[in-house]
């Protein structure tokens, strides 16, 4: 049962003074078509002859071709790829081709390959099955994955293909979604089953879109939009830096891992209207997202990120957190202020700023989908470059880094260890909830009971 609200610290020690206060819409039934030339290695190769924009796409105001190049590489130097290493890379909006053409070109000017996967919803089911003998070509090769990301959905009238697959459906009874499911695991499924068993190089990285840019933006003209948003995302993935300067990053964040795993066994978290404890559970790390495959090889899963995650001993989780991020669930937003109490791990209360958003959260949130505990950990400053620009991404990839934040649903103890102390359900789903700000602290208890300060008024202090 759900039922009732709690309260946590005000967060009167803080000085929040500082605290900063897109589907596809042109592109229609268009396809890109990318001519095939394989080569020895089993790759689809692909040279800017080989890459068509469709003549359907108006990509707005977004970036020059130079900014795009940096953006790529940045993207590259983000998920630790290597001069030569396969690329395979996951569109999920046509819209997504400007940065696809420089990744092509920054991949053939390190000696790479890059294979394109076009949006699942947009491939016939002949065109599925094609597309998983690729997919398992690009595994073989040890290709370096990333799925390109986007808010589709904010505003276009028309159905998204998943939608229309839907539709389609329900009028024909569930036989069409049966065969889809059947053909999407068979071929993108390979990537799912491969990424459990951590013998995959993957990333999930932001395009700019101008859906996504009019939902971040509504106030300005939709090319005024795509492009804030645009250059917006590149300053959060470096682009204007060097690599050097997101290789420091990630050192920090690793050496803040290992100091969080050696000395904070039990969590506390103050701040607003957020109260809470838990504690790690017994065996797992904290770490970056960043680690090896069973290969050897070195990746990262989130491109860009500020933080390091660990698994919480799934009964622990006791008091209340209150989001302070919009909650994006399809095309509904949920505001910021939605207060969720915990006792012994589970989620009892959930209560939003108005009835029909406390709705939308309970269909997501609950114990029938095993969604009503934590599984992840999330620890993050709100002094990065993507706090600092007050910007509501309506992105779970970008709104996470604002600050700390809970992973609700499935764990990642396949990664962090703690299997045994994390939750052994399965859930269907995992949804990141931001609770950081300017205004939330964060300390971690040794076994021995010393203390030790890990983020203060929303800064690192280790």
């Amino acid at each position: 049962m759900i039922a009732g609200i709690g309260k946590g610290n005000d967060g009167d020690d803080c000085d929040d003074s500082h605290q900063p206060s897109t589907r596809d819409r042109a592109v229609g039934s268009g396809v890109v078509v990318l001519e095939e030339n394989r080569e020895d290695s089993g790759l689809n190769q692909l040279t800017d002859a080989d890459i068509r924009m469709p003549a359907a796409v108006v990509p707005g105001s977004q970036l020059t071709s130079a900014e795009w190049q940096a953006y790529a590489q940045a993207l590259f130097t983000g998920m630790q790829v290597q001069p030569g290493d396969p690329i395979a890379v996951q569109m999920t909006n046509f819209e997504q081709m400007p940065l696809i053409e420089a990744m092509a070109r920054a991949a053939a000017d390190q000696g790479s390959t890059l294979t394109v996967l076009e949006p699942r919803g947009s491939l016939s089911s002949a065109e599925l099955l094609e597309s998983a003998e690729t997919i398992e070509s690009a595994i073989a090769l040890d290709a370096s994955f990333v799925s390109l990301t986007s808010v589709n959905g904010l505003y276009a009238d028309e159905l998204h293909p998943e939608e229309l697959l839907a539709k389609q459906d329900s009028e024909l009874g569930g036989k069409l979604r049966e065969q889809r499911q059947a053909l999407y695991a068979q071929s993108f499924g390979q990537i799912d089953r491969a990424k459990q068993a951590n013998s995959l190089r993957w990333s999930l990285a932001p395009c700019p879109t101008s859906d996504w840019a009019r939902g971040v933006f509504p106030d300005i003209s939709p090319n005024q939009a795509t492009r804030l948003l645009s250059t917006t995302l590149a300053k959060a993935i470096l682009a204007d830096k060097p690599p050097e300067v997101l290789r420091e990053q990630q050192q920090s964040l690793r050496r803040r891992a290992e100091l969080i795993t050696e000395k904070a066994q039990t969590i506390e978290i103050t701040g607003p209207g957020t109260n809470l404890r838990m504690r790690m559970a017994t065996g797992s790390k904290v770490m970056p997202v960043d680690w090896e495959t069973t290969q050897g090889k070195s990746f990262s899963f989130n491109v860009p990120s500020q933080e390091v995650f660990g698994t919480p001993a799934v009964d622990s989780v006791q008091g209340t957190a209150t989001t302070t991020k919009p909650i994006r669930i399809g095309k509904t937003v949920i505001a910021p202020g939605v207060v969720l109490e915990f006792e012994q791990g589970r989620i009892v209360s959930v209560q939003a700023k108005t009835e029909a958003e406390t709705s939308a959260l309970l269909q997501i949130i609950n114990s029938e989908r095993k969604t009503d505990r934590v599984g992840e950990l999330g620890f993050v400053d709100s002094d990065n470059l993507i706090a600092q620009s007050g910007v509501d991404f309506l992105s779970t990839l970008m709104d996470e880094q604002f600050g700390m934040h809970l992973g609700i649903g499935s764990n990642y103890s396949h990664i962090t260890g703690g299997a045994g102390e994390a939750s052994s359900e399965k859930s269907l789903g995992h949804y990141d909830l931001t609770i950081g700000s300017k205004q939330v602290s964060v300390v971690g208890i040794s076994n021995s009971g010393e203390r030790m300060t890990i983020i203060d008024c929303g800064s690192w202090a280790i």
